[in-house]
């Protein structure tokens, strides 16, 4: 009798019991996986992103920037690129601009990334010495 009453509560609870399934499972491993993918993709184009942002910051306190010529301040991030080594923004690309009596040096590109054949990622970076 006592054999039969804790089969009776084992197959009750088993009845209440709730969980994952396996295909649920996969589905939720799938695009978690995609996520941590799609993050690898990404990470590359934001270092570059904070690497540029470093360099235009450091230059906003330079003297080539408050007192130099455009050539000046363009040889001047050539030098500060060549040394962290990232290669997104040349000299070329850089916009110098007049504010007043303060010179704005400006940097604007796009990333593109390839996500799967026939979709790409396009994130659009920029950053100025006017910004805070």
């Amino acid at each position: 009798m006592r054999l039969s009453r804790y089969a009776n509560i084992n197959m009750a609870m088993a009845k209440r019991q709730r969980g994952i399934s396996f295909i649920s499972l996969i589905v939720i491993f799938t695009v978690c996986g995609l996520i941590f993918l799609l993050g690898l993709k990404i990470i590359p184009a934001y270092l570059d992103y904070f690497t540029v942002k470093k360099i235009i910051a450091a230059m906003k306190t330079s003297d080539e920037v408050r007192t130099g010529t455009v050539a000046d301040i363009r040889k001047s991030f050539d030098k500060r690129v060549s040394a962290d080594y990232s290669e997104v923004v040349k000299s070329d690309d850089l916009e110098i601009t007049k504010d007043g009596n303060d010179t704005v040096v400006t940097a604007a590109w796009t990333h593109r990334i390839a996500l799967i054949p026939r979709h790409t990622l396009l994130i659009e970076f920029s950053t100025s010495t006017a910004d805070k």
